[in-house]
């Protein structure tokens, strides 16, 4: 009866250990490739603008119908420039490292059941055990490895950043250069 109690119980703690987050792959192929590059719908892009969150460029309204102003020209060319768009993405990675380094490592259950199968069975007993273990070494570098996460994020976090303005700046002369160019032709 306890040996059928046991056997029930251990299966639903390794049923519910079994549950956790599920891996599937996402091979890279060309057309996700092309798909993620290219230049987002002009609905899409007007609503990126108008919510653009950057330590430099103002969010902007962007009315496509009409001509670009310097600091919309700038807006767009941080939003669309493939380059920036792929890095970007490590944004993403060390977000992910962050949360990493800050999580400790599962705690383990184990459980075995014994019973005879040969021989005087009915005299003998069925063995089991249980046992429960946490790896807790995890905790001693775990403050390290946070604080270098942390670091590691707010360094690309800066370098995108640098770059953005980057681009910004020369998409934003360009436009003055083609605005001053315009008004010289018409003079």
């Amino acid at each position: 009866m306890i040996a059928s109690r046991l056997l029930v119980l251990s299966a639903t703690v390794a049923t519910l250990m079994s549950a956790c987050a599920r891996y599937a792959p996402q091979p890279i192929t060309p057309d996700k490739t092309n798909e993620s590059l290219a230049v987002p719908p002009a609905a899409e892009l007007s609503r990126d603008a108008a919510h653009l969150a950057h330590r430099r460029l103002p969010a902007v309204e962007l009315d496509l119908t009409k001509p670009l102003t310097p600091d919309a020209a700038a807006v767009i060319a941080v939003l669309v420039h493939p380059q920036l768009r792929a890095v970007r993405t490590q944004r993403g990675l060390a977000q992910a490292q962050v949360i990493q380094a800050g999580l400790l490592p599962n705690p383990q259950a184990t459980g075995a059941l014994d019973q005879p199968i040969t021989g005087d069975t009915e005299a003998a007993h069925i063995g089991w055990s249980m046992g429960l273990s946490w790896e807790v070494t995890g905790f001693i570098a775990q403050g390290a490895k946070q604080r270098s996460a942390d670091a590691t994020y707010q360094a690309i976090d800066l370098a995108i950043a640098w770059q953005e303005w980057q681009v910004a700046i020369g998409a934003k002369l360009a436009a003055m250069r083609l605005v001053s160019l315009t008004n010289e032709v018409a003079l």
